[in-house]
């Protein structure tokens, strides 16, 4: 009976052991996965950041190129020009620029959604696409519908 307790307290001890690694095997796999899980997070809010920031330079950018223009422009309607045809090619660049620095935005959003892709997160990114997709609308509806209407000479 001695050597059944013993080879019961063994067996248990093996057991135990056995599970004490196995237990210490899955801790150090959940770490790496772990680890893996914030690598690939904090990669994809560096992508998201990055992808944003682009969105913002390309919104900058046209805002400066068509701020230049617009003020070529004026000083050529100074003069007596008339320039209401180019005004609203510059009106339509200006517009592409903020469209295009949207949808940068947009896919920067998506990419953040992505690492946390709660309800809030979701209804915020719904409400982005939908005020881009209005804003998208009207602007190119305004600028098909809308034309130059000839300007008088001023003397």
């Amino acid at each position: 009976m001695l050597l059944r307790i013993s080879a019961k307290t063994e067996l248990r001890a093996t057991t135990s052991s056995n599970s004490f690694v196995d237990l210490q095997v899955r801790r150090i796999y959940s770490q790496e996965q772990s680890a893996g899980r914030e690598a690939v997070i904090q990669l994809l809010n560096h992508v998201s950041f990055g992808i944003g920031f682009i969105g913002v330079v390309v919104i900058i950018w046209g805002t400066t190129v068509t701020s230049v223009q617009f003020f070529m422009l004026e000083a050529a309607r100074l003069r007596g020009r008339n320039v209401c045809s180019s005004r609203e090619l510059l009106r339509h660049h200006f517009g592409s620029y903020i469209l295009l620095g949207l949808e940068f935005l947009i896919a920067a959003d998506i990419v953040h959604t992505l690492l946390q892709p709660d309800l809030k997160e979701l209804a915020g990114l719904g409400a982005i696409v939908a005020i881009r997709t209005i804003l998208s609308f009207f602007l190119n509806r305004e600028m098909t519908t809308h034309t130059c209407e000839p300007e008088t000479d001023q003397e």
